[in-house]
């Protein structure tokens, strides 16, 4: 009988399940044939050092270095990237920071080649977007992030969703081939961190996006059309963040929890298994507010991965075991000591969340 034993098992059995899911759909609505999908990532996934997003202008830095103590335990690096630094003026792409951290991934797979990692591409947008992108349709949107004051482009319009897409078409040109990047993140619309439904929640925040003319209704066709943005990938599997819907028209914060389910159900129906659904605050036990969320993540089925919240003073084994109930093959953790993220903890540890998945 087949087993769970092995990561690549597991991808199989997944995609048995979603290409019997996807063969009952209309054809209107699903994506034309193409080749096989990249396995996703499995088993733990280095989230690396996000704190440069919390600023205008910040740049990210991924480090492969930081795995070398801990050989074998990862299935996965994120490369975190932001759009200023891969497009500092329109129509050009800067990609020496992506190849840097290739060609590490490549060095540190010739070091362990029993325990190979592949790696997930995500860029920030939101105040790491290039200045020009900011100004399509207007100035910035003066907004906080933690009471930290940041600018923001009007993300929901289409000249900003334009200048997105476009950019990750001529990504996907690129690296749609390269076996090291098996998965994109989707974070198109984001503003304050890379999560696409999170917006913020202040008074003041608001009013200045809706001054700058942002509505629920320009936004949910941003975050329903996302996976458009990503039409240039056609092997490399996508992974989407999912988050109550807050509207915001009333000027005050409203749920609509109904429309993130439909954002999840297209999201499958579009990408099949390329479409990976995920959720960025994976905590033991799940939230009431986000249990409608997990409750579709397994309704749906695989592939599925998380990120864990914020693990600083809590279990981040029941974190991931709890990931790992709801269907995941991957669950990304937090890297800084200072955070509670991997780097604080002894090598035996991690070995033994990684075996978790096995």
């Amino acid at each position: 009988m087949l087993g769970y034993n092995t990561p690549m098992r597991r991808f199989v059995h997944n995609l048995v399940l979603v290409f019997a899911a996807v063969s009952n759909l209309s054809a209107a609505d699903t994506a034309p044939s193409l080749p096989a999908p990249k396995a996703p990532l499995s088993g733990l996934i280095d989230m690396g050092d996000i704190s440069f997003h919390r600023q205008d202008g910040g740049r990210a830095s991924t480090t492969v270095s930081d795995l070398q103590s801990y050989a074998g335990v990862f299935g996965g690096i994120t490369i975190n990237i932001t759009w200023e630094q891969l497009e500092p003026s329109p129509g050009t792409l800067v990609t020496k920071e992506i190849d840097r951290v290739l060609d590490d991934i490549r060095a540190y797979n010739r070091r362990n080649p029993k325990h190979p990692i592949g790696a997930r591409l995500r860029v920030w947008p939101g105040p790491n977007a290039p200045a020009w992108a900011k100004h399509l349709g207007g100035d910035p949107v003066k907004i906080l992030h933690r009471n930290m004051p940041i600018t923001v482009g009007r993300f929901w319009s289409k000249p900003y969703r334009n200048a997105w897409r476009d950019l990750q078409m001529r990504l996907a040109t690129r690296y749609d081939s390269e076996p090291l990047i098996r998965e994109a993140a989707n974070s198109s619309g984001s503003s304050i961190t890379d999560e696409p439904f999170i917006l913020p929640g202040d008074s003041n925040s608001i009013a200045n996006l809706r001054t700058a003319g942002f509505t629920d209704s320009l936004y949910k066709a941003c975050l329903m059309e996302s996976v458009d943005d990503y039409a240039g990938w056609k092997t490399t599997c996508i992974e989407y963040p999912f988050n109550p819907y807050r509207e915001i028209d009333s000027g005050r914060p409203k749920n609509d929890m109904a429309f993130t389910l439909s954002v999840m159900q297209r999201w499958r129906r579009m990408l099949g298994p390329r479409g990976i659904l995920s959720n960025h605050a994976l905590q033991s036990p799940i939230p009431d507010h986000l249990a409608p969320i997990y409750d579709e993540i397994r309704k749906l089925g695989p592939p599925i991965s998380f990120q864990t919240h914020s693990p600083k003073e809590v279990d981040v084994e029941a974190m991931v075991q709890t990931g790992i109930d709801c269907g995941a093959a991957a669950v990304e953790i937090w890297t800084v000591a200072k955070f509670g993220g991997f780097l604080s903890l002894p090598p035996e540890k991690l070995q033994h969340l990684a075996a978790l998945f096995h």
